[in-house]
């Protein structure tokens, strides 16, 4: 299944690399043991030369700075840290004009000025007592160094200020309320500061620290990481993705690609085409048009039709409710109403079906698949074919290892609609229409997945537009070659981005009161007017 194992580590790639490592601190067995258990043997992958800084860290009671990239595990690491120590974590979020207000303490001034309002005539109260101060994560952890973790996370994002502040925390963990004095730690608190390098750090901050720069892990390292979070991936699987992933890295881009920000982007298209007006009031209007839209680029993708003459906003079955195309553009795919064009009829049928079959991909996605086919296949193989896996070896028992990830595995929604249509493109699981198959497979995750619940837009027309890359990428994602997985997941988030343009335009048309139907490549011009 090299697609699952390599959109999968894309997404996660460097958030767990460092993190789930066993970190060798010096513990006595019981706490190893502890260790080797949490969450459910994610702590496993061990590195020895990495142990020194945890080591030094305790022995020596000064903080740990770790330095990195982002996404390498830094933030993952104190968790798993304060997991091993079995510790509360507590974090505080760095940003630029950070104080100590947010940091360290504050005064709860109402509560205070109540107080005073309450106490009887010229009675003494004490506003400074503890019921009236608010601790934040630095005072907490100096209060409780026994029972807690404190991570000063992404520390370069602070101002020099702020620095200048922590000095005197992290060299005699004291600080100086000038209502109550000093405050020490009866023990020293275990801290750890991380720092992505977007700035140099003072030198005096780096000497109170015990300092380690966390890197990219080698490619064997990275190939087990995989692998102990995904049992169902081959080595060889592991290690073409680690390569891909490694390609992305090293090419000469401002930043490394990441596919957080790839999901994010995403997301906010999407979310704004279901903002527009005409998708908040007339959305199933729009929604028919894009399934329309969807069918006709998902046909042309298979060598089939894509005319459609429609009126009113809904498909049913093969049969579009119209007025007789028989005009000099009038396409052998449709007559008198009825599409008769098999490709066509089935990407149309499949399309129409989505909605209803959102329930059902969430609770048993072999059986919305076997749905899928039998609609788009209808007129193309035998009944007794429809919905059934092609008997060769191994093609039933990869279907079964899709449907186990797309119901228990933690993706993201523009990762998991990825998955799927690359994994069946890949697999071929039917005897005809798996094209077809597997993007309308994708769109229904987009719908279940909740990412576009009301299928709005029409990545469909991402892999049109792309034309003879799309079939090329998704050849070579089927070798599990490391530069075709790369490039096939560099394929999907434009076709999603293309999707959401889409989508766009049809709205656009719907509130001008213009045609929802746009023209299309071989016929009249460009796809979605």
């Amino acid at each position: 299944m090299a697609g699952i194992a390599g959109v999968q580590h894309v997404e996660h790639a460097g958030g767990f690399v460092h993190a789930h490592q066993r970190l060798d601190l010096g513990l006595d067995s019981a706490v190893h043991q502890r260790q080797m258990r949490l969450a459910g043997g994610q702590v496993a992958v061990g590195h020895r030369p990495e142990t020194a800084p945890g080591r030094l860290q305790l022995a020596l009671g000064k903080p740990l700075l770790l330095e990195g990239a982002p996404g390498v595990g830094k933030t993952e690491a104190a968790k798993a840290i304060a997991g091993i120590l079995g510790r509360q974590l507590i974090r505080l979020q760095c940003f630029e004009g950070i104080d100590a207000a947010a940091a360290l303490y504050e005064w709860n001034y109402p509560r205070q000025m109540l107080a005073i309002r309450q106490a009887q005539d010229g009675a003494n109260i004490d506003i400074y007592r503890d019921e009236f101060l608010i601790e934040r994560p630095m005072l907490t952890a100096l209060r409780r160094p026994e029972s807690t973790v404190l991570l000063i996370d992404e520390i370069d994002r602070s101002d020099h200020e702020f620095e200048a502040f922590l000095l005197e925390f992290l060299s005699d963990f004291s600080i100086s309320i000038p209502e109550r004095g000093t405050l020490r730690a009866a023990d020293r608190p275990v801290v750890i500061l991380t720092s992505n390098r977007t700035r140099d750090l003072h030198e005096a901050l780096r000497r109170r620290c015990v300092y380690h720069y966390i890197a990219y892990p080698d490619p064997a390292r990275e190939a087990a990481i995989i692998m102990l979070r995904s049992s169902a991936v081959a080595e060889s699987t592991a290690r073409a993705v680690v390569a891909a992933v490694g390609i992305l890295r090293n090419e000469p881009l401002s930043k490394p690609p990441g596919v957080a920000e790839a999901v994010d982007s995403a997301r906010a298209s999407i979310a704004a085409v279901r903002r527009l007006p005409a998708n908040r009031r007339g959305w199933p209007r729009t929604a028919a048009a894009a399934g329309i839209r969807a069918a006709r680029a998902s046909a042309m993708l298979d060598g089939g039709s894509a005319v459609v003459a429609m009126s009113g906003d809904t498909v049913m079955g093969t049969a579009i409710d119209t007025v007789p195309d028989t005009g000099a553009d009038a396409d052998p795919g449709s007559a008198d109403g009825i599409v008769t064009d098999a490709i066509l009829a089935g990407a149309l049928r499949v399309s129409a079906a989505v909605g209803e079959l959102a329930s059902v991909w969430q609770r048993a996605p072999l059986q919305a698949l076997a749905r899928l086919h039998t609609l788009a296949a209808a007129d193309m193989v035998t009944p007794e074919r429809l919905g059934r896996p092609r008997p060769e070896p191994g093609v039933a028992a990869r279907l079964a290892v899709l449907a186990e990830a797309v119901s228990t595995a933690p993706w993201s929604a523009p990762v998991l609609v990825a998955v799927v249509h690359g994994e069946l493109l890949a697999l071929q699981p039917f005897d005809d229409a798996n094209g077809v198959v597997a993007r309308a497979a994708a769109r229904l995750a987009m719908v279940a997945t909740g990412l576009d619940p009301q299928a709005l837009t029409v990545p469909e027309v991402g892999y049109l537009r792309a034309g003879q890359r799309y079939r090329t990428v998704a050849k070579g994602f089927a070798t599990g070659a490391p530069a075709a997985v790369a490039e096939w997941i560099r394929l999907v988030g434009t076709a999603l981005q293309a999707g959401a343009r889409e989508a766009r335009s049809i709205a656009t048309a719907a509130t001008g009161g213009a045609a929802l139907e746009g023209r299309w490549p071989g016929q009249h011009g460009h796809v979605g007017g």
